[in-house]
């Protein structure tokens, strides 16, 4: 009888492990894009630049590879546009958004 009440734990022990394993290997899908192409109350996660004079701009800004940035608004003529990236806002022309490449979880 004590034989089979641990046989249980352990099988029972077992079926939670492999349910958490599953969970754990859930892959995330992206597809990468420019910032400029989001839309007002989107947003996504940094994944690199295109253009290397840019970069440093954009770096130094706070535009990190894997912050994640909000678009808030855009101005009446779609140029420029605000963004939130590392708790602050940040206004950037349309040419600069164009050179982000940001990954947005599908």
């Amino acid at each position: 009888m004590q034989r089979q009440k641990s046989q249980d734990m352990k099988s029972a022990t077992l079926k939670e492990k492999s349910k958490t394993d599953v969970k754990k290997s859930v892959v995330k899908k992206y597809r990468k894009m420019r910032l400029s192409e989001l839309h007002k109350g989107e947003s996504g996660i940094i994944d690199s630049f295109t253009n290397d004079d840019m970069k440093l701009k954009l770096l130094e800004m706070g535009c990190l590879p894997g912050e994640k940035v909000h678009v808030t608004r855009y101005a009446p003529l779609g140029c420029p546009l605000a963004i939130k990236v590392s708790d602050y806002t940040l206004s950037l022309r349309m040419e600069e958004a164009e050179t982000i490449v940001i990954r947005q979880e599908i």
